[in-house]
């Protein structure tokens, strides 16, 4: 198994925690800004989409131009490559989905959860350089 394998492997085991809320794909609006770790965005580069930097996005959006890249006709063109803060979307206690969307057992996420997930997807194939900022103890 190769490194990509690996992280991606581990990457599906942490969306397999979080619960599936059966999308209806009415919050196209809510898509963005978004981001991921390392692995997440490459996968996303390889199905053709590139993110602009958070601050880029920001700005865009505050000037009312923004849409993700990954929408097409409304929907993620990369639903099934989606990062982590996406998966979260309508699965969490502090992310509901304004459209009724949530799992179908009714059990959100807690935003420490949530938090936890998106944190362990994020350092999931990390390049080390990167890791020894990410890693460090807040004072």
């Amino acid at each position: 198994m190769t490194r990509a394998e690996e992280v991606d492997a581990q990457l599906e085991a942490i969306y397999a925690r979080i619960p599936d809320i059966n999308c209806k794909g009415l919050c196209q609006d809510a898509c963005g800004p978004i981001t991921g770790g390392h692995r997440e965005l490459i996968r996303l580069k390889r199905a053709g989409v590139t993110l602009l930097p958070v601050l880029a996005q920001v700005e865009a959006l505050a000037t009312g131009d923004y849409t993700c890249p990954a929408l097409v006709d409304g929907r993620c063109s990369t639903y099934a490559v989606r990062p982590s803060v996406c998966r979260i979307w309508g699965a969490a206690e502090d992310l509901r989905c304004p459209f009724g969307c949530a799992p179908a057992d009714g059990h959100l996420l807690t935003a420490d959860e949530a938090h936890a997930l998106i944190q362990a997807a994020t350092k999931a194939g990390t390049p080390l350089a990167s890791t020894i900022f990410t890693n460090r103890k807040e004072t």
